[in-house]
């Protein structure tokens, strides 16, 4: 990695956790903008909100290093500004080889359209989104307009004049080149989350054509959560792919042909997060199809569909016993064992004995669920039923060694989808039964505790099995104390009481005071039914309401201490 990239990463990083202005983010990217002093390999701009011109000046210093751009949920911008600055600097091809993006103005024509507006009888131009307007006093509306409007400066022209300085210079609009013509050496090229596709001028597949005719070297392409009327006939202009992701693409089947006719194909991934989007009429043929049809695939993911069904009468597209031992009809002629096979969420996939895969990322057992963890650590949805399992698995399983993997999985995930409280409900209650078996340094206890206090600022709640927990109160958590019947829940209220009480006196040990926790937790510590460890941690509580007090007596202030308490 270059040196850059890493004080680059921090930089956006810290963009990132905080919504700052446009103005804020120029001014802290402003070293990178000295190319030869600062070279950049890779650039993350994910979640950042960042101006056209900030990007292209960029884009325009960094253009013979940089080979790697993440624009994932990055706000600010539009394909009028960036391509217009981006011509106007004289940029040629850039290094970029690929490319991440979940919106589609960056990629869309860059034309600028009229439009009409109810306030007087003016007409506004305007850039693919919402521009501050100049008045027409503000204006000099001859040719230096055109000039203006071509260069893509981000402005509105307001004014009754517009159309005649329009049709004066009619050849200077429309003449700038989309984005993806500044980078035709792209080879990975990650369109995500359908791009939330709302093109008016451009339907999905002439989209698609538009980008793909620039991109001669394609390889990697990610199309998760499109919709496609057409079957997938666009692929047909990529030939050369050797990885396809159509995770959350429904309605696959009648797309099987056009899928199976690139031949290059090594990793093809047709998971889905829902189980009634992934089925098929005929899933056994359409598996055997791709198989067979494509010589070099390596990797197959079909999570969450039927493909793993047993052959039936109307769905038995081969005879014989096939050419690998397989319990899942539609790979049993394989040439070889897949390097990697996701069947999470498959029907009777814990059944099956012979799978043809060196690697098998699935719901059964501990090895499964770890690959699992890895593979659909970006993915909301899918994370939510893995990390479903796994709480399943740590919690009755037994024989289980990867606890400390599992733990820095789960903390990556919390981590990558703070503001999903979903995830973040299921993330905690996994924690919990997974740090029991953890020998934990001082590190990886304050990154536990961090991603507690995350997950309650974002959710605000938590669930112990049927159990909603609310952190704006414990009442809820105090209910499950005098729960002796449920020892797992009454550990889990103890262990989050000693937790809280002891990042933050000040704050918990007044929530437990004014809604009567304490004489509860005197009656668990000297009570014989719990557990020693049980009866330790409501000590610790109780040692932190007596240290609360007395400080508080003595106006001594609080500092917050985030060692945590083991389980």
């Amino acid at each position: 990695m270059i040196a850059a990239d890493v004080v680059v990463k921090h930089v956006c990083k810290n963009l990132r956790n905080e919504s700052f202005p446009t103005e804020t983010v120029a001014k802290n990217l402003r070293p990178f903008l000295q190319g030869e002093r600062q070279p950049l390999g890779r650039l993350d701009l994910s979640g950042v909100n960042i101006s056209d011109r900030t990007l292209a000046e960029l884009l325009a210093a960094q253009q013979s290093t940089l080979t790697s751009l993440d624009l994932s949920h990055t706000t600010g911008l539009n394909s009028a500004g960036v391509c217009s600055i981006l011509t106007d600097l004289k940029v040629g091809a850039l290094k970029l080889s690929s490319l991440k993006v979940t919106n589609c103005d960056l990629l869309r024509i860059p034309r600028f359209r009229l439009r009409g507006m109810r306030a007087g009888d003016s007409h506004a131009m305007h850039m693919a989104n919402a521009l501050p307007v100049v008045s027409q006093d503000d204006l000099n509306l001859g040719n230096d307009l055109a000039q203006e409007i071509a260069r893509g400066n981000e402005l509105v022209y307001d004014g009754p004049k517009l159309n005649s300085a329009i049709e004066a210079n009619p050849g200077l609009i429309g003449q700038i080149p989309h984005f993806i013509q500044f980078c035709p050496n792209i080879q990975h090229l990650y369109l995500l989350q359908g791009l939330s596709y709302n093109i008016e001028d451009e339907n999905a597949d002439e989209f698609l054509f538009r980008i793909f005719e620039s991109l001669r070297s394609l390889r990697t392409l990610d199309l998760s959560e499109w919709h496609f009327p057409n079957h997938l006939q666009v692929l047909e202009n990529v030939p050369n792919l050797t990885t396809l992701i159509l995770y959350d693409v429904q309605n696959l089947e009648s797309s099987i042909p056009v899928i199976s006719g690139l031949k290059n194909l090594r990793r093809l991934d047709l998971s889905q997060s829902e189980r009634m989007t992934g089925q098929y009429s005929q899933p056994v043929t359409c598996l055997h199809t791709l198989v067979t049809e494509l010589p070099n695939l390596e990797c197959l993911d079909i999570s969450g569909t039927n493909l793993t069904a047993a052959a039936s009468d109307d769905d038995r597209p081969y005879r014989g016993m096939g050419l690998v031992a397989s319990d899942i009809a539609g790979l049993s002629f394989l040439r070889r064992p897949l390097k990697y096979l996701g069947i999470f969420n498959c029907d009777n996939a814990p059944h099956f004995q012979n799978i043809p895969a060196v690697k098998i990322c699935g719901d059964h057992g501990e090895h499964q669920i770890i690959l699992a963890l890895e593979t659909y650590m970006s993915r909301s949805r899918m994370m939510q039923a893995v990390l479903n399992e796994s709480y399943q698995l740590y919690r009755f399983g037994s024989g289980l060694d990867r606890h400390v993997e599992a733990l820095h999985l789960v903390l990556q995930a919390l981590s990558s989808h703070r503001t999903n409280s979903s995830l973040q409900i299921a993330g905690s209650a996994l924690m919990f039964y997974i740090i029991r078996n953890v020998k934990m340094n001082r590190d990886t206890k304050r990154a536990v505790i961090y991603a507690l206090l995350n997950g309650m600022v974002s959710a605000g709640h938590c669930f112990v099995g049927p159990l909603y927990i609310n952190y704006s109160s414990f009442k809820p958590i105090l209910r499950l104390l005098p729960m002796f019947q449920s020892p797992g829940s009454q550990h889990w209220a103890v262990w989050a009481l000693a937790n809280l009480t002891s990042t933050d006196l000040a704050k918990y040990c007044r929530y437990v005071e004014e809604e009567g926790g304490e004489e509860l937790l005197r009656v668990l510590a000297i009570d014989d039914r719990p557990s020693p460890k049980i009866r330790e941690l409501a000590g610790i509580v109780l040692t932190n309401m007596e240290s609360w007090r007395r400080n508080t007596a003595e106006g001594q202030t609080f500092e917050n201490d985030l060692e945590m308490v083991d389980a």
